[in-house]
């Protein structure tokens, strides 16, 4: 058996660094992947669309997409399933054109495509010659709350791996690449880690990462494309799962011989979409030409003394990049704040200032009017504050 799994796609024309044809052509080159590498299963983990009611253009954009997809997979006897992110709930606008909609209109049209919307075991069958494949997704759509029991978990009655697939937070799941945000809350991960699922995929989180189970594999696939500031300089694309069946072990009726299989390999696959990268300079380094950023996005921050900062505009900078597609100019000024006795770094309030002038020894150098303008200030701070002027 083998699975591509893909998530957060984001459909959408208003993210500030990439464009609705980028992710067309993200999805385009996935639905090409799986033209050459015909896996059994095509799994979507949810967030289809940025918008609950994507423009028209959008949404058109996305189905379009679908419907390719779709018919990649029939040609090889392969099947679709798309699983109900936060972004994909109905709303209550009759207008609406989420994925949940959109994908009961094109029930008929798109036969091999599952819209999985409740929190339930779904049995999907491939067609593949000779005999097809038929195997269980225990699906975990977004605003359900896990619960073990709405799953069929009888494993004479599957011929193929199982697949718990879930759009949600999971405890302790790392929220950008240089891990400083986990989750406290969430899907336990003590409820996942469970052997009746040969496989655990989720979505909802846009960092590639690897759970720590033990009766298990699986883990976040991660968004598919680099979409903003915080998944620069990450890897971003989506997932390639297969198994290799071993002759049974066991009597043929038994129902552990479907179990008799080797672990899954996974196999991440780069989704194509536009390098995001950031990129430090020195005031004094800001004009210089630099190569080997064709098509990037680049979020440039500049740092230096504020006052040499004012002089250098972002277009000046962006022009230094040559051949990338958007420069993100962002300014880091070294602290400028004035030394009211030498010796003496100033600190943030006046009554700091103030404090530290009279606790120093040698007052030579002192600027008596700043010092006296230092305490008015400090005078006009709350009591709690004032201490040596109270």
């Amino acid at each position: 058996m083998r699975l591509v799994a893909f998530s957060d796609i984001h459909f959408c024309d208003t993210w500030k660094m990439v464009s609705l044809d980028d992710i067309v052509r993200v999805h385009e080159r996935l639905t090409s992947y799986c033209t050459e590498h015909q896996p059994d299963l095509v799994l979507f983990l949810g967030d289809r669309f940025r918008a609950r009611q994507p423009k028209d253009h959008v949404r058109e954009a996305a189905d379009r997409c679908l419907r390719n997809l779709s018919a990649a997979q029939a040609s090889h006897g392969g099947v679709v399933a798309i699983l109900i992110g936060n972004h994909d709930r109905p709303s209550e606008s009759v207008g609406a054109g989420n994925t949940h909609s959109a994908l009961r209109v094109f029930g008929d049209v798109l036969p091999n495509v599952t819209l999985m919307d409740e929190a339930k075991t779904y049995w999907l069958k491939t067609t593949r010659p000779p005999l097809g494949l038929m195997f269980p997704i225990h699906a975990l759509p977004t605003g359900f709350a896990f619960d073990r029991s709405r799953y069929d978990l009888n494993p004479g009655a599957r011929a193929c791996e199982s697949i718990l697939a879930f759009h949600g937070l999971l405890q302790g799941a790392v929220f950008d690449a240089a891990g400083r945000v986990e989750t406290k809350s969430g899907i336990s991960l003590a409820d996942i880690d469970d052997d009746a699922w040969d496989v655990v995929l989720g979505g909802d989180v846009h960092v590639p990462q690897r759970f720590d189970l033990k009766r298990t594999v699986g883990g976040y696939v991660g968004s598919t494309l680099r979409l903003k500031e915080d998944d620069a300089d990450d890897a971003r694309g989506f997932l390639d799962v297969s198994w290799q069946k071993l002759p049974p072990m066991v009597p043929p009726n038994s129902t552990d011989a479907f179990k008799v299989v080797t672990p899954p390999t996974f196999t991440f696959v780069e989704g194509g979409g536009p390098l995001i990268t950031k990129f430090d300079v020195t005031a004094d380094d800001a004009r210089r030409e630099r190569v080997g950023h064709d098509g990037e996005v680049l979020i440039v921050t500049i740092k230096g003394p504020a006052r040499v900062l004012r002089e250098i505009s972002d277009a000046e900078i962006a022009a230094g990049f040559v051949g990338a597609r958007q420069v993100v100019v962002k300014r880091e000024a070294d602290e400028e704040s004035p030394i009211l006795v030498d010796g003496i770094v100033a600190t943030s309030t006046p009554f700091e200032d103030v404090v530290a002038y009279v606790k120093v020894s040698d007052r030579s150098g002192l600027d008596a009017n700043r010092l006296i303008d230092k305490a008015r200030e400090s005078m006009a701070l709350p009591a709690t504050r004032r201490g040596l002027f109270d």
